[in-house]
């Protein structure tokens, strides 16, 4: 005969599902719904979304989206990461015309959240070449030991990725700085939290 799960059961299989799924997935995706600094961006939030997978040995790719549909002149210029080692044979490879550039620095990029370790510059003039609503951007990262969760780290200040929107606001002279919720680690403590919580109460019962 088939029994039920006791709430604590129910508690701990969740758990396990998520803890696993963070443990054993080959997709990181992070989506830019947090303003941190300077003016919100037109659109509903995700504002952006990055999708980071497995492409190979030591090597991932990314895929930028940007959506924020509800301002069409708003532009995608930097974005920000972090890596949770820094191996020294790094390298960055895109045919994306909306790419300018990207800097590898083991904590040698300083901005507001920072230092960071990884700099994706896009394109900002002239303005129909921009990262606009609707565009998206693909590039590669390659390095020894690199895989999808290298990149699923605070900085020093405690921002997993941050990205520079400009060109917001009725005449686009504004621009915001925003961040990723939720976090990948957060939902794995999430994970760890409710496990513990189950633990309790098998305990007390």
């Amino acid at each position: 005969m088939k029994g039920t799960l006791s709430g604590s059961a129910r508690l701990a299989a969740v758990a396990a599902l998520i803890v696993g799924g963070a443990s054993a997935h080959s997709v990181v995706t992070m989506d830019f719904s947090i303003v941190l600094t300077g003016f919100t961006p037109g659109g509903p939030a995700p504002w952006a979304t990055l999708t980071i997978e497995d492409a190979g040995a030591d090597t991932v790719q990314m895929t930028l989206d940007h959506h924020a549909t509800g301002a069409p002149g708003q532009f995608l210029s930097k974005l920000f990461m972090n890596l949770n080692s820094f191996p020294n044979d790094l390298t960055f490879s895109t045919a994306s015309p909306l790419v300018a550039g990207h800097t590898f620095a083991n904590d040698g990029i300083n901005l507001v959240g920072g230092p960071y370790d990884f700099l994706v510059d896009f394109v900002i003039a002239p303005p129909p070449s921009r990262f606009l609503p609707g565009d998206s951007a693909v590039w590669t990262v390659s390095g020894t030991g690199i895989d999808e969760n290298s990149f699923s780290v605070n900085s020093p200040g405690g921002v997993l990725a941050l990205l520079h929107i400009q060109g917001i606001g009725p005449g686009g002279e504004e621009s915001g700085h925003v961040t990723v919720v939720p976090e990948p680690a957060t939902l794995l403590a999430i994970g760890f939290g409710i496990a513990a919580l189950a633990a309790r109460r098998r305990k007390s019962a």
